[in-house]
């Protein structure tokens, strides 16, 4: 989950860096238009921006709980937290899925 994480915040500053890098410069009002069904270039930023940081966050939820562990940490709680490890990362799917949905349609201009 870590090089996931790492992936996409690398993902994000590079999305970043080649708009900031257009020539010539889009304006703000050229970088927040749609075209047609077609994501703007902040709402496509915007989106990744949002999965790199729920990645991010559930990531340092897990590190935060192995943190807690004590030797005096109860079996219960053990088991909470072993659930909670276990799972996959409490990130819905299909928003991510639509976010990608729409990145990929404004790369590809389809």
């Amino acid at each position: 989950m870590a090089k996931v994480s790492a992936a996409l915040q690398k993902l994000t500053r590079d999305a970043d860096r080649v708009v900031a890098a257009l020539q010539p410069r889009p304006t703000e009002d050229e970088r927040s238009r749609r075209r047609g069904l077609h994501a703007s270039l902040a709402e496509t930023c915007g989106g990744l921006r949002l999965v790199a940081d729920s990645y991010c966050n559930e990531l340092r939820l897990k590190q935060q709980l192995v943190a807690a562990i004590t030797y005096n940490t109860s079996q219960s709680d053990m088991a909470a937290i072993l659930t909670v490890l276990e799972d996959e990362p409490c990130i819905d799917t299909l928003r991510v899925e639509g976010y990608f949905a729409l990145m990929r349609a404004t790369a590809t201009g389809a």
